[in-house]
Formats: C-alpha cells, sequence, structure tokens
C-alpha cells in the first residue's frame, strides 16, 4: 500500500519498475482539444487520473478491473455523490503500449506485461465522448445528453445564467461534440462564433441572411453553411427574434 504522499509525488516522477514483479503506470484520458476552422485530424488533452500497480503475471480481465478502479477512485474523489452520472462502466476500452483492450471483448495476443517494454509508462482509458465532454467540464452527463437532444430536434437551445458560470465553455463544447457526430458537412468552418459584444445586430442579421440565402442553394454550388452557430451575450440584443428571423 502506497501511502497518498508518495503516490502524489510518483505523479511528476519517471515512472519505472518497483521491483522485479510489479510496474508503476500511470492511467490517464485524453479529452478532445477545442476545434478550429482548419483542423483536419483529432487532437486531445491528457489528464492524469491515478497510478496503477501492474504485476507481470496480471492478465488482461485483471487489468480491466484495476484501471476501472482507478477511474472509479477518481470519480468518487470529483464528485463524491455521483451527480455527473458517470461509473466505471463508462470506461469501454483502454490502450496500453501498442495495444488497445476491449473491455469485455477479445484479448489481445500477449499479456499487458507483453506491452509494457521501453518507455510505455501510460495506460489511457477511452470514454465515450459524452462522458468524456462530462468529466472534463464537470457537468451532468444526462444534462448534456439533454441539451444535445433539444439541438437536434429544435435546432436550437438557450443557456442563461450568471457571467462566469461557463455558459460559453459549455456551449462551444456541445457544438464541437455535435460537429463531430453528425453527418459531415461541406463547410470550411462547421462552427461559428458571433459575439453581440463585438458585433451589432445589424451586422449579425446581415450574417444570417447570407446563411439563409447558402442553405437554399444545392451544395453542389459550393455553399459555405455552418453546422453549428454559437451566439454568446444574447442579453445585448434589444429585438432577439428580430435578430434571428432568418433562421427561424
Amino acid at each position: 500500500m502506497v501511502s497518498p504522499s508518495s503516490e502524489q509525488r510518483c505523479i511528476g516522477e519517471p515512472l519505472r519498475r518497483i521491483d522485479h514483479c510489479d510496474v508503476r503506470m500511470r492511467v490517464m484520458v485524453e479529452y478532445p482539444t477545442h476545434m478550429t476552422p482548419d483542423d483536419t485530424d483529432e487532437r486531445t488533452h491528457p489528464s492524469i487520473l491515478g497510478i496503477c500497480y501492474v504485476p507481470r503475471s496480471t492478465g488482461w480481465r485483471q487489468l480491466d478491473e484495476k484501471v476501472q478502479l482507478v477511474f472509479q477512485e477518481y470519480c468518487r474523489k470529483i464528485d463524491p455523490i455521483g451527480g455527473f452520472g458517470i461509473h466505471p462502466d463508462c470506461v469501454h476500452a483502454y490502450t496500453v503500449g501498442g495495444a488497445e483492450r476491449i473491455i469485455g471483448g477479445e484479448a489481445p495476443t500477449l499479456l499487458p506485461c507483453g506491452y509494457i517494454v521501453g518507455e510505455v509508462d501510460t495506460i489511457t482509458l477511452k470514454l465515450s465522448e459524452l462522458e468524456s465532454v462530462a468529466l472534463d467540464l464537470l457537468v451532468d452527463r444526462d444534462v448534456l445528453d439533454r441539451y444535445t437532444r433539444l439541438i437536434l430536434e429544435h435546432g436550437r437551445v438557450m443557456i442563461c445564467g450568471p457571467s462566469g458560470t461557463g455558459k460559453s465553455t459549455l456551449a462551444n463544447r456541445l457544438a464541437e461534440h455535435i460537429v463531430r457526430n453528425v453527418p459531415k458537412r461541406s463547410s470550411k468552418c462547421p462552427i461559428v462564433h458571433l459575439d453581440l459584444k463585438h458585433a451589432s445586430e445589424n451586422e449579425i442579421r446581415d450574417y444570417l441572411h447570407g446563411v439563409s440565402e447558402n442553405c437554399s442553394k444545392p451544395e453542389s454550388s459550393g455553399r459555405e453553411v455552418p453546422a453549428v452557430i454559437v451566439f454568446d451575450n444574447l442579453h445585448r440584443s434589444s429585438a432577439v427574434n428580430e435578430a434571428f428571423h432568418p433562421l427561424l
């Protein structure tokens, strides 16, 4: 048993074999990075969840339990009452070395120790994207799912609340989630951000008129239509319905 203090010190140090039988591994999850107009590949940023000790004789089912336990302990620390709707079963796969393990699926050819060689010191968990967003933003997964369904069903959703509570961040991540999971659209910029703090209502209205006109054109015409438009600082609009009339 390793004390929390020594375990914390280990997180920032090179993780090497601690004896002839066990290997100390970092367990992490990778979150999608924020999309930019010129994104062509999926990029991620990692977050370390904890430490896992892997004896050389460990089988894949045993490692499944170990990584799920690390994930469970991490979730218990950040969400003691389980309000985010994230649980160990959210981990559906992980990678170690050059091997990908689907939990409950067919095991890779070698035992885990066969892939923990050289500089390999990390086990990377794979969650569904919605769970990843919930864990990254510390937002209830069911709330994210509800917002996503509302957007896909009604075409829009409005997020209200005090300044500095994360509304813009949540809106941006929802937009990215939708763009990644709906059929691809022929647009160089699938997400457009419009801020009423920096643009007048007339400018936004003119832009939306252009989007509306492009929507009526055939796809073969090379039209540019964003998949999602994120509006910020809507409280600055004196007539919201009038401003957004072109898209209604």
